[in-house]
């Protein structure tokens, strides 16, 4: 069971202590929504947190929880959102323990208060602040990939894909492809594998010998 989207401030400490027993159905894996680094962003957007807020809650639970996994969603081209207010945005996210982020461009929609704002970002500068973010991403879900090569995690094994590759997912949200592959079906079976080389986004990994 893993935990998705849900309010900076809401969050109970249990929560945590739950993620951290092994013994637990809640798994190492927590995706916050950011939106926006800059305070003066997320009071626009009407947001009941303040970076700080956001960034404690993200410390709490990389220091509660070992090898969790953490993701979170941001939003840039917010109307008016100036170059200082998306560079705290990028500073945040840069210096925070986050694994992944989903980065995505403001859309306004009628009938929204946001559809009205003057100072609406241009859509080359929302896309080129997309891309940045997303290249941060990649860079920190690497980094986070490289600190598990060598160990062992189970690995809870998916359908096989079109192109005849079977993968699936560690307990800490990691995706893994199996290197030694013999055709066998692994739908929802939980095994041991080894973690062994970075693949782009995900990690190859092979069976361990009993």
């Amino acid at each position: 069971m893993r935990i998705s989207s849900i309010e900076p401030t809401t969050v109970p400490e249990i929560l945590f202590q739950y993620m951290k027993d092994e013994q637990h159905k809640l798994v190492p894996f927590f995706h916050l929504p950011l939106q926006s680094g800059s305070d003066s962003i997320l009071k626009k957007m009407k947001r009941r947190y303040s970076a700080t807020q956001y960034a404690d809650e993200i410390m709490r639970a990389a220091e509660t929880v070992p090898d969790l996994c953490i993701g979170t969603d941001v939003m840039v081209g917010f109307p008016q959102e100036n170059a200082v207010e998306f560079e705290n945005t990028f500073n945040l996210l840069d210096k925070l323990p986050l694994t992944y982020f989903h980065a995505f461009p403001f859309s306004a929609r009628k009938g929204t208060p946001a559809f009205k704002m003057n100072e609406q970002i241009s859509p080359q500068i929302k896309q080129q602040r997309s891309e940045i973010l997303r290249n941060l991403s990649t860079k920190k879900r690497r980094a986070f990939h490289q600190q598990f090569l060598g160990q062992t995690r189970n690995v809870l094994w998916e359908s096989r894909k079109p192109d005849g590759n079977i993968s699936g997912y560690t307990d800490n949200f990691i995706r893994v492809v199996l290197e030694d592959d013999d055709g066998a079906d692994l739908r929802n079976q939980l095994l041991p594998v080894q973690l062994n080389a970075l693949n782009g986004q995900t990690i190859l990994g092979k069976f361990v010998s009993s």
